[in-house]
């Protein structure tokens, strides 16, 4: 919306196009409006930019006054201030309002990505919670079926020494009643004890020998199986680290898969606020490329060091508007 500017008059007073009985129409036009409905709000956005217009030529018509005479300037620069602060007064509780349900609807959507994200966590801890259930009570039955197993050949071995102690006391009664036998061969006659003794003797070096092997042969068999508990708790105990180490890498890879999860609700977030923020940086960028066209170059001077001075704040001024333009097209 553009306003008229009225040409340089000697008498000092300035016009900006806009009376103040139209900014007190405004102000009370707009000193009601809410933002709390989708109407109020698009009312209360196209209130902002008809007030910012009027301010933005208010601006214009300043310079192009100022321009005309320097002296006429202070007046100029007066007037525009007082009308400015009279339709900031408008503007400023307008764009209050604004930011209030801009603000608002900001919280609820934070609030909503915070549930979302607490939800997500939940839903990962009970899963992991699950498969470690699961891994524990896996674990478990392989244990107490390898407890099963070392039982029942325990028993086993108990059972074969009650054998052995019970042939041993055999061959104990066995050894006593030979041994009864040779004092009563020896008590019937003198003549054949010796004989007797012979024989008695070779039996005793049999059976002693006999006995000899086979208490051998028991510890030989005692000794394979204790090796052999022993390379089942070695087998048993590798198992427990194996089991370890797989719950280990399961639980790595889980918690990769949740960090990547969360790397791409991160980037999904991004590129949502990115899009959102595609409108705001296009009129950036027409914003610089306006003030890129309507820049005015530098008057010509005969003093160097005022053109020095001129110069350098040209191109200072150049830079700050490439520099709109760049992030307008960021």
């Amino acid at each position: 919306m553009a306003n008229e500017v009225v040409p340089f008059k000697p008498t000092g007073v300035v016009e900006y196009g806009i009376a103040d009985a139209r900014i007190a129409e405004l102000k009370s036009m707009y000193a009601g409006l809410k933002a709390d409905t989708p109407l109020g709000y698009k009312q209360v956005t196209s209130a902002i930019a008809t007030v910012r217009d009027h301010r933005v030529d208010v601006e214009k018509s300043r310079k192009q006054l100022k321009a005309d005479a320097l002296e006429f300037g202070r007046v100029v620069d007066s007037e525009a201030k007082r009308v400015t602060l009279l339709l900031e007064e408008v503007e400023e509780p307008l764009k209050a309002e604004k930011k209030r349900i801009d603000d608002e609807k900001e919280r609820i959507k934070r609030e909503a990505e915070e549930a979302e994200r607490k939800k997500l966590e939940e839903e990962l801890r009970k899963q992991r919670e699950e498969e470690e259930a699961k891994l524990n009570a896996d674990r478990e039955k392989e244990a107490a079926r390898i407890k099963a197993e070392q039982d029942a050949r325990e028993a086993k071995l108990a059972e074969e020494r009650k054998a052995f102690e019970a042939e041993r006391e055999k061959m104990r009664i066995e050894r006593e009643k030979l041994e009864a036998e040779r004092k009563e061969a020896e008590a019937k006659a003198a003549a054949q004890r010796a004989e007797e003794e012979k024989v008695a003797a070779a039996e005793r070096a049999i059976e002693q020998a006999r006995i000899a092997e086979e208490q051998r042969l028991e510890r030989e068999k005692f000794e394979e199986e204790r090796k052999a508990l022993v390379a089942e708790k070695e087998r048993m105990e590798a198992e427990r680290r194996r089991m370890d180490a797989e719950k280990a890498v399961a639980e790595r890879l889980e918690q990769e898969r949740i960090e990547k999860l969360r790397q791409e609700q991160l980037e999904a977030i991004r590129k949502e606020n990115a899009e959102k923020l595609k409108p705001d940086l296009e009129r950036v960028a027409a914003w610089g490329e306006y003030l890129a066209t309507n820049l005015i170059d530098p008057p010509h001077l005969t003093d160097s060091e005022l053109t020095g001075f001129v110069l350098k704040r040209y191109d200072e001024i150049n830079d700050i508007v490439q520099e709109i333009i760049r992030k307008g097209e960021a």
